[in-house]
């Protein structure tokens, strides 16, 4: 009997990172050894002996080689096995070499034909490998496969597939998922309300859709990245030559700024948009001027928010107006 620490553990700790959960799979355990290791166990799959321990990690069994057990895997970033004895990686689809290169590839057509929401998770496989050195991409033979199913992952699995889409958008870099989900989700309705409806952007329209429909569908925890959506959408409809308007935009979503900003840089905004943006969140003069009311000006209650909201707007008037590239 031989235990191996596998797919989004070893991915995670490939990448540097600390593992999110653990799934370990035991091949050659005799049925003594199960019954045994199992007591007080939970099983939670029916068609894989696969149980959940009092860790709340899981724990396959298998007669399989491990070689053999990575082949059955959705994607070789998780197609990885670490020998938890002998301290050797099982890697016979060089997962790792993908993972390095921020490469998305399915092990076989007939993995996500199995199961066509495999196809959603190559999307948030595509979030989970971006990161600040870079955005990662499909492999051009994976991307036209995962087109087959994306669509049919809604139609049969509805409930599957928007648990997904929920993992998405609780990922650091869910806009490069959304970005590459966006040519099939036209079919999502944009809700009403704010400044949704006049989002052009496919793939600022898209984040918005699915934000509201799996918040709809009681998966929730979305609205922090539905704001962050509407963030990129009014910045790129917002007046850049009013100061009073950028002033506002400044106000609404300074608390998500490092986020936008990564956001908005990814989805290609022309230049006016990123450096108005750049001028918001990298200018020290305007992020020190709530605490100089204050701390220097001795300004007590509602006389600090009309200060600060003079001084904000006279600072941002003057920067947009010190540049060529607001010269209408």
């Amino acid at each position: 009997m031989k235990k191996y620490l596998v797919g989004g553990a070893v991915r995670d700790r490939l990448m540097g990172e600390e593992p999110r959960d653990f799934d370990y799979v035991i091949v050659g355990a005799t049925e003594e050894e199960k019954r045994f290791l199992t007591q007080s166990w939970r099983r939670i799959s029916q068609g894989y002996e696969v149980y959940q321990t009092e860790n709340y990690d899981e724990v396959t069994f298998t007669t399989q080689s491990m070689e053999e057990d990575v082949r059955r895997r959705d994607f070789t970033c998780n197609a990885v096995a670490y020998d938890t004895e002998s301290d050797i990686l099982i890697d016979p689809l060089h997962g790792a070499d993908d993972i390095c290169n921020k490469v998305v590839r399915a092990v076989s057509y007939r993995n996500l034909q199995e199961d066509p929401v495999r196809a959603l998770r190559g999307m948030r496989m595509l979030a989970v490998l971006s990161s600040k050195e870079g955005v990662a991409t499909l492999d051009p033979e994976t991307e036209q496969w995962i087109s087959e199913f994306v669509l049919m992952a809604f139609e049969k699995e509805p409930s599957r597939a928007w648990q997904e889409i929920q993992k998405i958008m609780s990922e650091p870099y869910w806009f490069v998922a959304i970005r590459a989900l966006s040519p099939y989700t036209s079919w999502l309705k944009v809700p009403s309300g704010g400044d949704c409806g006049v989002v052009a952007n496919p793939e600022i329209r898209s984040a918005l859709c699915m934000s509201h429909v799996v918040d709809w569908t009681g998966y929730g925890g979305l609205k922090r990245w539905e704001r962050l959506a509407r963030g990129v959408g009014a910045l790129s409809t917002i007046n850049l030559s009013n100061a009073e308007a950028l002033w506002l935009f400044w106000k609404n979503h300074k608390n998500i700024a490092e986020e936008l900003r990564e956001c908005i840089a990814f989805l290609g905004y022309d230049e006016r948009i990123m450096q108005v943006y750049d001028i918001l969140y990298t200018q020290e003069q305007l992020k020190q001027i709530e605490h100089n009311v204050i701390v220097h000006q001795g300004c007590k209650g509602k006389a600090i928010a009309e200060a600060i909201h003079l001084q904000a707007v006279r600072c941002i008037h003057n920067m947009i107006t010190s540049g060529p590239i607001y010269d209408y």
